[in-house]
């Protein structure tokens, strides 16, 4: 058997039995130029990262920005694709029926709702939830903040997010041309 040079893709060789050899080398070249393409199309290295918060909030009805969940990413290409997961912690102090808190994705300060959001249900009392959602959005060229925000719905309850290890926020960047 052989093998190509980049991918190391195995192809018969004019010697092994069975499929000719010629069809198969032809194939694994085709496969191997196609995965080639995939990787440069994009600006550069893949970026991405993940931001912990160490630190727990009182949560109250206005949206208000989980500490240390933040992330600065800088885009060069004009089809750029952020894929974001946050992780959003909870603690229920006091239990509310109908009581229920949020997470939301802010692109530069603006909230992603439309595409999600991480609810967290805040009924009864519990030392500790997790709840993520996945976003995927476009960005323009230039430098951006994302951010992990959270509120409550109604002044019942008290909850607040959770700080040991925390909420996170999760980007991988795909910068293309």
């Amino acid at each position: 058997m052989g093998t190509t040079e980049v991918w190391s893709i195995r192809y018969a060789e004019s010697f092994d039995p069975g499929d000719p050899s010629a069809i198969s080398h032809d194939l694994a070249d085709s496969v191997e130029t196609a995965l080639s393409a995939l990787t440069i199309a994009l600006n550069g290295p893949l970026q991405s990262g993940t931001a912990v918060s160490n630190t727990g909030d009182v949560l109250t009805t206005t949206n208000q920005d989980v500490d240390g969940a933040t992330m600065s990413v800088t885009v060069l290409g004009t089809h750029a694709k952020a894929v974001v997961t946050g992780t959003l912690q909870i603690s229920c102090a006091t239990g509310a029926l109908g009581a229920y808190c949020t997470g939301d994705l802010l692109v530069d300060g603006v909230a992603m709702a439309a595409s999600g959001q991480i609810v967290h249900d805040l009924a009864t009392t519990y030392q500790h939830r997790t709840a993520s959602q996945t976003w995927t959005v476009a960005l323009p060229a230039g430098a951006h903040t994302l951010k992990l925000a959270a509120k409550k719905n109604s002044t019942a309850g008290t909850a607040a997010s959770w700080e040991y290890p925390g909420s996170t926020l999760t980007v991988v960047l795909l910068d293309a041309p």
